[in-house]
This record gives C-alpha cells, sequence and structure tokens, in this order.
C-alpha cells in the first residue's frame, strides 16, 4: 500500500492544530484551577484577619471564609483527580513530536511509512495517559510490532529520528 503524501501532510497539521487547542486547554484547566484555589485560600485568611478592610459582621465574615476555603479544597481536589497536569504535560510532548514530524516531512525523502508509525505512536501515547490517570507523562508500555497499523515502542521518542525518518546514513 502506498502512502500518500499530502494526506500524511494534512492528517499532521490536523493533529498539529487539535493538540495545539489541548495543550492551550489543559494549561488553562491546570493552572487555572491551582492559581484559583491558592487565591480563595489566601482570601479566607485575609477575611477573618483583616477586620479593618472588611466591615463586615462576624459571622458573614467567619461564613465567607468558609466558602472559599471549601471551594479551593473542591478545586484542588478536581484538578489533581481530573489528573489535569499529566494531560497538560502529554498534550504538550505530543504537540513537540508532532512539529518534529512536521519538520521531517520537509525532506522529499523521508520514509514515510516511519512518519505514519510515528503519528501512531503519538497519538497512542497521548489516548494512553488521558485514560490511564497516570502521574507519568510518558507511557511506559510494551512494544508492539512495526507495520502492525499500532504504534512502535512505548516511550514518545520511540523511532530513532534520523534512521527511522529518512535521514542520510551517518547523521542523528
Amino acid at each position: 500500500m502506498m502512502i500518500d503524501r499530502s494526506e500524511i501532510s494534512k492528517e499532521i497539521d490536523r493533529e498539529c492544530r487539535d493538540t495545539r487547542y489541548s495543550t492551550k486547554a489543559w494549561s488553562f484547566a491546570y493552572y487555572g484551577f491551582m492559581f484559583t484555589a491558592a487565591v480563595l485560600s489566601g482570601a479566607a485568611a485575609v477575611i477573618l484577619k483583616i477586620n479593618a478592610l472588611f466591615e463586615l459582621d462576624e459571622a458573614i465574615r467567619s461564613d465567607l471564609a468558609a466558602l472559599f476555603s471549601m471551594i479551593a479544597s473542591v478545586i484542588g481536589v478536581v484538578a489533581t483527580t481530573g489528573n489535569f497536569a499529566s494531560k497538560w504535560s502529554a498534550s504538550r510532548m505530543a504537540r513537540s513530536a508532532l512539529e518534529q514530524l512536521r519538520i521531517r516531512m520537509l525532506d522529499t525523502e523521508c520514509d514515510l511509512s516511519a512518519v505514519q508509525d510515528k503519528l501512531i505512536q503519538i497519538r497512542a501515547d497521548k489516548d494512553y495517559v488521558f485514560t490511564q490517570q497516570a502521574t507519568n507523562p510518558l507511557p511506559n508500555r510494551p512494544p508492539i510490532a512495526r507495520g502492525s497499523g499500532q504504534a512502535v515502542s512505548g516511550e514518545m521518542e520511540a523511532i530513532p529520528a534520523a534512521a527511522a525518518l529518512g535521514a542520510p546514513k551517518g547523521t542523528s
């Protein structure tokens, strides 16, 4: 079966676009939740301690501080159990690997089969992190045989870039 260079380029471009969006979304979710939790925790302490700034009834200040503390706790738990940090990291690493593939495709003599296998590997690694709730953004999965229509190995950089993607022999 012949691999169409333009089709694989379109697929890499689409994956780059989607992964760029995914990286931004998970970054916003992770850092947004963490900073919001920190701000709410700090606000809870400030509301209780600084009487001059907040001329509120003691009961209202106490209730607001408890509410802010509770919301901060829930936000922290959601960000942690949702594994936002690993999802952001996996998206970021996938985006980098896809950009490298895009650069490799500039070489008209690159091995399109190796590019296709690498694209499959990138998707598989990202999907693995997203579904396994792993804390390590690089999954450790057993290697999958090349040509099986699946990824080549469990690492993001499984295919040696120079040899597998068509670089001239003797270069890396």
